[in-house]
């Protein structure tokens, strides 16, 4: 997040990466648009919740973002999370 904060971008492309590097471009845009809003386009949609008894819950960025997800992940957000407007595409 530091790296992009310091570079203070209007718009950031992210394909791939892992989960935390994920989650910061989306994060620090959010703080500048108000009205900000995802397109996921993912294999699967990175929603599910350890509640749900999935191990790997703690990596899924898009319920982060929107507020439900592991706090190991949550908890790293500066901005508040994303209202539930997001558009996720599959790609199997």
């Amino acid at each position: 997040m530091k790296v992009i904060e310091n570079a203070e971008p209007d718009k950031i492309i992210t394909i791939g990466g892992n989960c935390i590097v994920s989650q910061a471009p989306f994060d620090y845009l959010h703080g500048i648009y108000e009205n900000a809003g995802i397109i996921w386009i993912d294999a699967h949609p990175d929603v599910s919740s350890a509640k749900g008894g999935y191990p790997n819950a703690h990596a899924m960025v898009l319920g982060s973002l929107m507020g439900y997800g592991d706090g190991s992940l949550s908890n790293l957000m500066k901005n508040r999370k994303f209202r539930l407007r997001n558009l996720y595409l599959t790609v199997k």
